[in-house]
């Protein structure tokens, strides 16, 4: 660390897997900490745990020094995402997704750094509206679905963060999927002539996994198990946590998600 900073570099850890790592140590039975119930009901923390396939999550630990930052982005498959500060502060600064548009270039790539703008390159920026604000030490930042936002470190900051999605936002989650999917099937459109309908939609799964983390299989993998497991723990009493009303939303959106998926793939 020493010898970045003489150098002038500054080093951010960002996406520790730290209660994967951990509770693999502890051989599953370390827990860091308990979440409050309007954040525990998570479908994709609830899938990855019970996977055999991979060993991932999306539970994170972040510890930066002061001065280190993230760049514009919305988060990972369009979820939600929550951000809790142990030590330090950080400021936040957060478009809505109808500003998209003045955050791009001609050539529809995002703006990286939102503190050293190229008025020529983003000449839009300067009418983009966004939201700025501090997170003290103990705060919790809630960021919704498709919301851009840059963070930066005031202080030497530790913090957790999950992305997590159920029934309210998975429509986002599809939405997210079906373009990225359009965007690999534009790329390979070269190649469609010659492959087989089979060997087309496969290669375009494989390259959608590798750029976007999931697939359609996996998403069908995942759906089922959630109702799967809905229809288990309605037998068993249902769900204490949630009201008639959430489970309502939840069964609406995993049928709203199934519609989608059939009419666009």
């Amino acid at each position: 660390m020493k010898s970045h900073i003489e150098k002038g570099e500054i080093l951010y850890l960002k996406d520790w897997h730290f209660c994967l790592s951990e509770g693999k140590l502890a051989d599953n039975k370390y827990i860091a900490y308990k979440l409050p119930e309007e954040l525990s009901y998570d479908w994709i923390d609830e899938w990855w745990n019970v996977r055999s396939d991979v060993q991932d999550d999306y539970r994170f630990v972040y510890i930066g020094p002061k001065g280190s930052w993230t760049p514009v982005h919305y988060d990972v498959f369009g979820s939600f995402s929550w951000s809790t500060n142990i030590c330090g502060r950080k400021e936040w600064i957060f478009f809505a997704p109808n500003m998209e548009s003045y955050l791009k270039d001609r050539r529809g790539e995002i703006i990286y750094d939102l503190r050293d703008p190229d008025p020529i390159r983003f000449p839009h920026l300067k009418d983009a509206k966004c939201f700025r604000f501090i997170q003290e030490r103990g705060e919790t930042v809630f960021v919704p679905s498709f919301w851009y936002h840059q963070v930066f470190n005031l202080e030497d900051t530790i913090s957790i963060n999950h992305n997590w999605g159920n029934g309210t936002n998975f429509d986002f989650f599809l939405e997210n999927l079906i373009g990225g999917l359009k965007d690999v099937q534009k790329e390979l459109i070269d190649v469609k002539s010659i492959s087989t309908p089979e060997e087309w939609n496969e290669t375009c799964q494989l390259l959608l996994k590798a750029n976007s983390g999931i697939n359609f299989v996996e998403l069908m993998s995942l759906l089922f198990h959630i109702g799967q497991k809905s229809c288990e723990r309605l037998k068993m009493g249902g769900f204490p946590h949630l009201n008639e009303e959430d489970i309502k939303k939840d069964h609406e959106g995993l049928l709203h998600i199934y519609s989608l998926y059939k009419v666009n793939y």
